[in-house]
């Protein structure tokens, strides 16, 4: 192979090199525009569940990340009444999202 064979090679390995990069940098901007989005309707549906305390308990889990044992200790109540308020707000969540 020549040296300008080589270079060529070279020079093309680069291009697509870099377009690779920039295909994933496109796929990846375009999930996190994605996620972003879907962030965004979970808190705004989370904001429609009628029970305060519930929705309390959804949008820590769900948009702070907390665990049940963080939440409980937030929001100054047992393990088990956070487990049944999770699983309160997730049927009304449920009946948002039908709703919508």
């Amino acid at each position: 192979m020549t040296e300008k064979e080589l270079k060529r090679l070279l020079d093309d390995a680069l291009t697509y090199d870099v377009y690779s990069y920039s295909l994933k940098k496109l796929n990846d901007d375009i999930n996190l525009n994605d996620l972003t989005e879907r962030v965004m309707q979970l808190r705004i549906n989370i904001h429609k569940i009628d029970d305060k305390s519930a929705r309390m308990c959804m949008m820590l889990r769900y948009i702070n990340g907390f665990s049940f044992k963080e939440i409980s200790k937030k929001m100054k109540v047992s393990r088990q009444w956070i487990h049944a308020l999770h699983i309160k707000g997730l049927k009304e969540l449920l009946n948002i999202y039908n709703q919508g």
